[in-house]
């Protein structure tokens, strides 16, 4: 997200208590805001629909969580390798093939992505309409094209044209299940499958505009040298491993029950995963803003040393300074979302009896904020890693994160409830010292693996 350090530091040069708060407020658009939108349209269209049935807005509700949990985890397989080539592409100022070839993984991805979700969705919702089937597809392969053209759509310094396109498209989204609510779960569909229809072209249409080319489609980003299948491997784990424990919980028969057709939800875990997710915004709008102007500044200030020519007591110099801030950027995405976690935790009782929410949830809810927040660790040095080109260190992390996350969350609900939720917070604890380890091998030994084990 080149350019993006740069506004974020302009604004906070002016040194007042209303800057600090911009460059806040400005990370969490940037971070989370479209996250958040379509949260908010999410369960603002299941509001409205429970005067028409309270069954149509949780099917639908239910049908949109695996809608995002199947097309993040279909689309990794080229997410990362996408970037790893619109990065290099930039880099030689070759941007003219850029747009061809995000064409050519949009005909792949959407492609083998209706492919992929016919048999599935016929085998899920056998006792469902045709309309219902369709309008899942098509929505699962809008879905897949979006978050491969948004990745793109990130780099682009048009912050206030980015967040009015989802708020167009998700206010359409809302204006349509106003008048399609009557015809139940299919109206609702129809609405957020327009509302994403939208939102592509928009997407789309913004990075033609900005990456002019005379080409339609390629596929030089599967060239040999260019395609890195450790990417697609890391891409595809981290987001396994991101819903591992919600599927655990959905499909085990004592704590998941059917929604629609072959779809499960869990009543215990549910509504304290999400509502933990939803309390780490502060924490990654911390972590977007360490990484994207303390840490990416000094890793181009090494870089820069290396690639030009720099002392090795510059390289050196610059390699500590960039040490100093990722210790100092996990530290305070530690000491910002655990002040959060600790509000939270006292107020809780209070706010769930406001709400009329069960205080069973409580307990849950609480580990389930800690386990999040761990997470967000293993996100920053997951994502440092795969800026130092550590793909095979960044594989192993993922792995674990995976394979821990099932294996624990596993255990977790063969224990007890007592246990609910300790299976994906010590999964996340690991995979995060795991990761943290490997940094620091890799930065400790960066001069040594840039010059020693460099191709001749």
């Amino acid at each position: 997200m080149a350019g993006i350090g740069f506004e974020l530091k302009r604004i906070l040069k002016e040194g007042s208590l209303i800057s600090i708060i911009k460059v806040y407020s400005f990370s969490t658009i940037l971070s989370a805001g479209p996250w958040l939108a379509s949260i908010l349209a999410i369960s603002i269209v299941g509001y409205i629909s429970q005067d028409f049935s309270n069954t149509a807005a949780t099917k639908f509700q239910i049908s949109v969580t695996y809608l995002f949990a199947f097309s993040l985890i279909f689309s990794s397989l080229f997410q990362l390798p996408l970037v790893r080539y619109v990065a290099d592409r930039i880099y030689e100022k070759d941007n003219a093939r850029i747009i061809p070839n995000l064409g050519g993984a949009l005909i792949l991805i959407m492609g083998g992505g209706m492919l992929f979700m016919l048999p599935l969705a016929g085998y899920i919702f056998r006792e469902e309409t045709v309309i219902f089937m369709i309008l899942f597809i098509s929505s699962f392969v809008t879905l897949c094209g979006i978050w491969l053209g948004n990745l793109l759509l990130t780099g682009l310094r048009m912050y206030r044209t980015i967040m009015s396109l989802y708020a167009i498209s998700y206010g359409l989204m809302i204006a349509l299940a106003l008048l399609l609510r009557k015809f139940g779960m299919e109206g609702l569909l129809a609405s957020f499958f327009c509302g994403s229809v939208l939102l592509f072209c928009g997407i789309i249409s913004i990075l033609y505009i900005n990456y002019p080319t005379d080409r339609l489609i390629e596929f030089d980003f599967l060239s040999k040298g260019k395609f890195f299948y450790s990417l697609c491997a890391i891409g595809l784990l981290y987001n396994i491993g991101i819903w591992a424990d919600k599927f655990i919980f959905w499909f085990h028969p004592l704590t998941g029950y059917e929604v629609v057709g072959k779809l499960r939800a869990s009543t215990i875990y549910d509504l304290p995963i999400f509502l933990a997710y939803l309390l780490m915004t502060p924490g990654i709008a911390m972590f977007f803003y360490r990484y994207e102007t303390d840490f990416m500044s000094k890793y181009a200030l090494t870089g820069v040393a290396i690639n030009q020519g720099g002392t090795f007591s510059d390289i050196e110099k610059y390699k500590q300074q960039m040490v100093d801030v990722i210790r100092t950027a996990i530290m305070d995405v530690l000491i910002i979302q655990g002040i959060i976690n600790v509000l939270i935790f006292v107020s809780c009782p209070a706010m769930f009896s406001a709400l009329n929410i069960p205080q069973l949830y409580i307990p849950l809810l609480r580990i389930d904020m800690i386990g999040a927040q761990l997470q967000l660790c293993f996100m920053l040095t997951f994502s440092m890693l795969l800026c130092l080109d550590r793909r095979r260190e960044a594989l192993i992390a993922t792995a674990c994160f995976v394979l821990s996350n099932f294996a624990f969350t596993l255990g977790s609900i063969i224990l007890g409830p007592y246990y609910y939720g300790y299976g994906f917070a010590v999964s996340a604890l690991l995979s995060c010292a795991v990761g943290a380890v490997f940094l620091r091998q890799n930065t400790d030994m960066l001069e040594y693996k840039t010059f020693m084990l460099r191709p001749r």
